[in-house]
Formats: structure tokens, C-alpha cells, sequence
């Protein structure tokens, strides 16, 4: 699972070992390192963008850079299916 997160200053890059400043970008991601488990991993924008885990996607007007795939999107971005109750909740509410 990757996850888009912003440096407080005291994050190093697992592969170019640089420290992230404050306020930049990074990614956590989670790494299969054999059958028994993951490693978790942090990566700079550079190193992001060297691997394809980053790229830009057209928003409304405007490109923005994205820790998600192209053809993916957050679930907070998907819209919610209308079912019988949110109908009903939606007649409740003024």
C-alpha cells in the first residue's frame, strides 16, 4: 500500500539515503522482502519519480502530481452509490 506523506525533517530515503527536508513529499511503501513478511519503505521524490511510483494526473484544470497509478483512484474520490437508505436520509435532512 502506498502512502503519501509530507517530511517533518527526520525522515531519511531508504535508497539514496538523503534526508528528506521539512515540509517535502515522500513515500512509505510497503516491500515484500521474502515469504515471511514486508519491510517498510520511505522514499524521496527523486527516488519516486526514478522507480514510476509517481506521476501527474489531469484534476479539473490543472495537473497534480500524484503517489497514485494512473488508472487508480483514492476512495475518497469515488462516488457513493445511492442506495434505498441514503435516499431516505437525504429526504430526512433539510
Amino acid at each position: 500500500m502506498r502512502r503519501g506523506c509530507i517530511s517533518l525533517g527526520e525522515i531519511r530515503c531508504d535508497a539514496c539515503k538523503r534526508l528528506v527536508p521539512t515540509a517535502e513529499r515522500y513515500l512509505i511503501t510497503d516491500e515484500e522482502v521474502d515469504e515471511n513478511g514486508k519491510k517498510t519503505v520511505r522514499y524521496c521524490m527523486k527516488c519516486c519519480q526514478e522507480k514510476g511510483f509517481v506521476g501527474y494526473r489531469q484534476e479539473k484544470d490543472e495537473k497534480v502530481l500524484t503517489f497514485f497509478p494512473p488508472d487508480e483512484k483514492p476512495d475518497m474520490a469515488k462516488p457513493v452509490e445511492k442506495t434505498e437508505e441514503t435516499e431516505k436520509k437525504e429526504q430526512i435532512i433539510p
